[in-house]
């Protein structure tokens, strides 16, 4: 667990932990605040595997750039299991999401599993038009020829504000195969 983090400042992949190879795995960030410049997130700026069991509660982020996620900026390849995010807010020009900002790189099956967002708020500032899009899980796929599975996913008492916020996800690209369990 992790408590009363803050860091103002940084261009970009910026983070608790700025960018990471492997899996993350029960991690908690309580109390955090990030003001930065382009892919970030509270826990981790940009990911290379799967995320597990990580919970971010009563943060802030927000990015002037895009692809920022609470949880992370951008999910390069793996999925993301059994993780939350409660009480938090978001704000940013688009790719963003509470849970994960963009989806991105490795194409094939990835998803996201048992994953909860609640009493947050997702602000997409919609400066760089529909393509930069936000939504509570994940804010913005953008991987051709692949297939995003929703499992067991759900949503409770979240606010949208700014403009292309979508509920569970938003695609950007049209060859994406979306599969809600």
């Amino acid at each position: 667990v992790v408590s009363n983090w803050t860091y103002n400042g940084g261009t970009s992949d910026m983070g608790f932990i700025k960018s990471w190879v492997g899996p993350i795995k029960n991690v908690t960030i309580e109390n955090a605040s990030l003001k930065t410049g382009g892919r970030s997130a509270i826990l981790a700026g940009k990911v290379y595997s799967d995320i597990k069991n990580c919970h971010i509660v009563d943060c802030t982020l927000e990015d002037t750039y895009w692809a920022s996620g609470l949880l992370a900026g951008m999910l390069n390849s793996g999925s993301v299991y059994n993780c939350t995010v409660t009480d938090s807010s978001i704000k940013c020009n688009g790719g963003t999401g509470a849970i994960v900002g963009v989806l991105n790189e490795s194409s094939g099956t990835r998803g996201f599993y048992n994953c909860k967002v609640s009493g947050t708020t997702v602000n997409n500032t919609g400066v760089y038009g529909e393509g930069y899009c936000a939504a509570f899980i994940c804010g913005m796929i953008n991987i051709t020829n692949s297939t995003v599975e929703f499992d067991s996913c759900s949503l409770e008492g979240n606010t949208k504000e700014g403009q292309f916020v979508g509920d569970l996800y938003y695609a950007a690209d049209d060859d994406i195969t979306i599969v809600e369990k």
